[in-house]
């Protein structure tokens, strides 16, 4: 029977009291039967998919809402801070090196001795005895992500920086 049958033939309240008795039966299931939350998850699951490839503005309130609940847990869940910066984190420097391994660079024991907390990747084709290439041209010439680890050195961010000043001063 529809929702338009109902009310017509039993009228407003009645429906409305049955659709409070059902909601209760379903979160009752929904909370003691695993195989109903698991059949009622995966039946949420290809509906909210059709509807986020199909509906662009519930795909962009989606987003919005995801990044304002993101937001929100960076700002008040410490816990959830420190995963989401490692995270960030492991992605870029992975991001450098060929299949992400970061542990065959050199100086890497060094890095992680210290956690990582101030040591940078540098690219050593930045900068040469005799020829400096600057982030922008190297990434022009695919030089910049996904590079053998002998291209790179992990270094302190102060003796980083330091090489990148004595350049500029050079220049």
């Amino acid at each position: 029977m529809t929702k338009a049958e109902m009310i017509e033939r039993y009228g407003l309240e009645r429906y409305e009291q049955h659709k409070a008795r059902m909601i209760a039966r379903c979160k009752e299931l929904y909370r003691n039967d695993p195989e109903f939350r698991e059949y009622m998850n995966a039946r949420c699951n290809v509906r909210n998919k059709a509807r986020y490839h199909n509906d662009s503005e519930f795909r962009e309130s989606e987003k919005a809402r995801c990044k304002a609940r993101n937001k929100d847990r960076y700002h008040n869940d410490s816990e959830f801070r420190e995963f989401h910066k490692a995270r960030t984190s492991a992605y870029s420097k992975a991001r450098y090196v060929e299949d992400g391994r970061i542990d065959l660079i050199e100086s890497y024991e060094l890095a992680k001795a210290d956690n990582f907390e101030g040591w940078d990747i540098h690219h050593r084709l930045e900068i040469h005895d005799d020829y400096i290439n600057s982030m922008k041209h190297l990434k022009l010439m695919n030089l910049y992500y996904n590079r053998p680890p002998s291209e790179l050195i992990w270094l302190r961010e102060i003796d980083h920086r330091r090489i990148h000043a004595k350049v500029r001063r050079r220049n």
